[in-house]
This record gives structure tokens, C-alpha cells and sequence, in this order.
């Protein structure tokens, strides 16, 4: 066991950690062999260099047409100082900033950068309630999402309905491990991903 399990937290936290691959393990391989496929499909790993661009350019094109005024300014200034913070070391960060003040955007952008220059896998936005997952959820695929090629954002909480066939099969199986990009979710789930007892939650 390495030495830095002793400590209890940590300890079932990587006992979690190993659960949640094998259960997510077999159900892939398990998933593979009823396709008739050699191996489990597993998504490959984002381009985040280019969601940044992506992400970059419609946020521009979006706030093109705005015009300049205070309240702009003042998110543009909190927008620059979390792509600032992107560049530092992975660590624990805060965004303190009024409502209004392009905490979606500022923090989507953040997110998408940090992601890049660490080579992370996926971004996992957790907000409190579904409505402003919701909201989020809707803005980060505008930016994020283009036609004709694979998606990008899922939205997942519990006013998802993954059996409506306008969710898409794509969505209902990448939320069974959060295989996608961009992830928006409720801290409800992601507490329930780190401290749940039943398999498909730690999955």
C-alpha cells in the first residue's frame, strides 16, 4: 500500500478511486462483448488547445455586437485575471465576484486553459442548483458544441431525462461515467460521485 493511503481520507478516496475503474472497467468490457467489439470503445481524449479556440472565438463574436460599457469592462478585467490564473500550478482556486460580473464565461475559460496546460482529461462544472446547471449548461454548448462533430458538453442532474429521445443516446451513456469533455453537474451529484455507496454513482 503507498505510504500516503495510511492517512484515512486519502486511503478511501483511492479505494473509491479503484472501485469506480473497475466497476466502469466491466461495464465497458461488458458493454464490448454484447457488441461483438475487441475491445471496450473508450472516447479519446480532448483537444482542449482547440476548445479554448472555439470557446475563445464565439465568446468574442458573442459580446462583439455589445458595445462597450462599465459593466463590460469589469468582465473583461475578471475574465483576463482567471485566464491569468489558468497558467499557474493546479491547485484550489476562488472566484469571488458579484452576480453580473461573467463568472460563467470567466470561470468556462479558466477551466478550458487550466485543462490545457496541465493535460487534464475533462472539465467538471459543479453548480448548486439544476436551474443554473441548467442555465450554464446551455451557454457552454453554444460556445463549445458544433455541428457535426462529436459533442462536447453533457448536462447532468436530476431533472435530466435521458429516456426523452431528444437527450440522445450519446448523452445517456456519457452520463454513466462522465465520458465526455465538459461536464455540468450539481454538487449533489458530485458529492454523490466521491462519497456514494452504489456503483453506478462512484462510476
Amino acid at each position: 500500500m503507498p505510504a500516503q493511503w495510511r492517512d484515512l481520507l486519502v486511503g478511501e478516496m483511492a479505494l473509491r478511486l479503484c472501485y469506480s475503474a473497475l466497476v466502469d472497467a466491466d461495464s465497458l468490457d461488458t458493454s464490448a462483448h454484447f457488441q461483438g467489439l475487441s475491445g471496450p470503445r473508450v472516447r479519446p481524449g480532448a483537444d482542449f488547445e482547440h476548445l479554448y479556440t472555439v470557446f475563445e472565438q464565439r465568446r468574442r463574436d458573442e459580446l462583439a455586437g455589445r458595445g462597450g460599457t462599465p459593466v463590460g469592462s469589469l468582465r473583461e478585467r475578471v475574465y483576463a485575471d482567471c485566464l491569468e490564473a489558468a497558467e499557474r500550478e493546479r491547485g484550489v482556486f476562488r472566484l469571488g465576484a458579484p452576480t453580473g460580473a461573467g463568472k460563467t464565461l470567466a470561470s468556462g475559460g479558466f477551466a478550458l486553459r487550466h485543462a490545457e496546460k496541465h493535460g487534464l482529461r475533462r472539465v467538471i462544472v459543479a453548480v448548486p442548483f439544476p436551474t443554473i446547471t441548467e442555465q450554464n449548461a446551455a451557454v457552454y454548448r453554444r460556445l463549445l458544441d458544433q455541428d457535426g462533430a462529436d459533442q462536447v458538453v453533457l448536462e447532468h442532474h436530476s431533472q435530466v431525462d435521458f429516456d426523452d429521445p431528444g437527450a440522445g443516446r450519446w448523452a445517456r451513456l456519457a452520463a454513466e461515467n462522465w465520458d465526455a469533455p465538459f461536464v455540468v453537474t450539481t454538487f449533489v451529484r458530485l458529492f454523490e460521485s466521491l462519497f456514494a455507496r452504489k456503483p453506478s454513482a462512484m462510476r
